[in-house]
């Protein structure tokens, strides 16, 4: 690769990160969230006006879970969803932010909680254990859904189960999963 390509797009990523745009642009997981998490860090530490942009097709619960606690911690990350956030960048990443926006052609993709890297689940009792924390970490993302959409446990879980739900922004905004469609650029 061309290393004045490689030189440009570190200045352009190190001036979006000062004037406080921080961007979701890969799959969610522990390396993204840490690089992440590196980056919020930094892009506070100039602004107090912070902008996580996803464009991201999801990921680990984990991961995600961990990003949602720290925008929690910072409470006051706006999310602008350009293009998709779909799965965990939906029901839990976006959740995190306040105020929650997308451009007028996003897309939000919604499921039952799904966990990959379960380990040893040819013994039995790994089997229940591994039953028992998806149980967990549906509870912990529907409770974050509930909280943010107005709508009960128990109605997201039916909505979601063995379910895939595509949205439009509109779709998503009366769902509650955002709070403004915007038209211009944040």
């Amino acid at each position: 690769m061309d290393n004045h390509f490689i030189e440009l797009s570190d200045y352009l990523a190190h001036r979006r990160l000062q004037t406080g745009i921080v961007r979701l642009d890969v799959g969610i997981d522990d390396f993204s969230v840490s690089t992440l998490l590196d980056e919020l860090a930094f892009a506070r530490e100039h602004t107090r006006n912070v902008t996580l942009e996803i464009l991201s097709p999801g990921g680990e619960v984990y991961a995600a879970l961990a990003l949602y606690d720290t925008l929690q911690y910072y409470g006051d990350i706006t999310g602008l969803v350009r293009g998709y956030a779909a799965s965990a960048a939906a029901m839990i990443v976006l959740q995190g932010c306040a105020p929650r926006l997308a451009t007028p052609n996003s897309r939000f993709l919604i499921h039952e909680p799904q966990v990959t890297g379960f380990h040893h689940a040819e013994k039995m009792t790994s089997v229940d254990d591994n039953a028992k924390e998806l149980h967990a970490l549906q509870s912990v993302v529907l409770g974050i859904l509930s909280a943010r959409t107005g709508k009960s446990t128990n109605d997201l879980k039916l909505f979601m189960e063995r379910h895939e739900h595509w949205l439009s922004a509109p779709e998503a905004l009366d769902f509650g999963l955002i709070d403004t469609i915007t038209e211009r650029p944040v």
